[in-house]
């Protein structure tokens, strides 16, 4: 990475300007800040000072960060080594049943995770249809145009059909001529 000084001085100082609680309420566009973009503001710098301090390759710096990782590894053994040393060490030597099963709980649980992250990989692969791209409209042809003569047929039945309805349906009633064809 290039020179990330200015950045710093720049992220820095503006931070410092979004901490003087008066001087923010007085500049507008300090005041309308979410805490949610302040946070990344922060973060950013964070971040920036880490890769700056990355950044610098020489053989002492090299030493630290072997020597710093080194002692991560130790105290994280060291801590583990309490909290479940002894009883490791009883399980192991009274139970090797209990250690074969917790093995192979432990790898199947492994295996399980794996599968299903190679599944999501999988399916994050796969094209996923927009919005629009299921809409399928399909268009309709226009209606024809019906002759007059099929349509004065259809004026006609619905004029028998009204005139039925018209007709009293109790037992006295003699059906129409017309309608007894």
């Amino acid at each position: 990475m290039g020179n990330l000084r200015p950045a710093i001085v720049c992220l820095a100082g503006f931070l410092v300007l979004l901490s003087i609680t008066p001087l923010r309420r007085k500049v507008p566009l300090l005041r309308s800040i979410p805490a949610g973009v302040e946070l990344g503001f922060w973060l950013g710098l964070i971040w920036l000072c880490a890769t700056a301090l990355a950044s610098v390759q020489t053989t002492r710096s090299i030493d630290l960060g072997l020597a710093t990782g080194r002692a991560a590894i130790y105290f994280a053994g060291q801590t583990f080594e309490w909290l479940l040393g002894s009883l490791s060490r009883w399980v192991a030597a009274h139970e090797p049943a209990v250690v074969v099963a917790m093995v192979g709980i432990v790898a199947s649980s492994w295996l399980v995770i794996f599968a299903r992250a190679i599944a999501a990989f999988r399916r994050s692969l796969e094209p996923r249809p927009r919005l629009g791209d299921w809409w399928v409209l399909r268009l309709r042809r226009a209606p024809r145009r019906r002759s007059r003569r099929l349509a004065s047929a259809e004026v006609a039945a619905l004029a028998e059909l009204a005139s039925l309805r018209q007709v009293d349906s109790s037992p006295q009633t003699v059906p129409r001529t017309s309608l007894a064809r």
